[in-house]
């Protein structure tokens, strides 16, 4: 791969939401939450396929009961600051 393919690709990765779910979700995995990459759907609307980018988890007992906090996350284009 010569330097304008890799630029072109490393550009398109940029546009896309892939890096800041990355980024998430290693965040939330080294505050020890539960998480999952990528699940898909069916809109109960237009019954098409759809992704949702993270869903964490953590899961607690207090007092014999199980409390679960759960986050849903859709991540979009993303550019860092160079």
């Amino acid at each position: 791969m010569n330097k304008k393919e890799e630029e072109k690709c490393i550009n398109a990765i940029i546009n896309t939401g892939y890096l800041l779910e990355y980024e998430i979700s290693e965040l939330l995995y080294k505050n020890k939450w539960n998480v999952i990459n990528n699940r898909y759907y069916i809109d109960d609307i237009s019954a098409k396929p759809r992704e949702i980018d993270i869903v964490a988890y953590k899961v607690r007992t207090l007092e014999k009961i199980d409390m679960i906090t759960c986050l849903i996350i859709s991540c979009k284009k993303y550019k860092k600051r160079r």
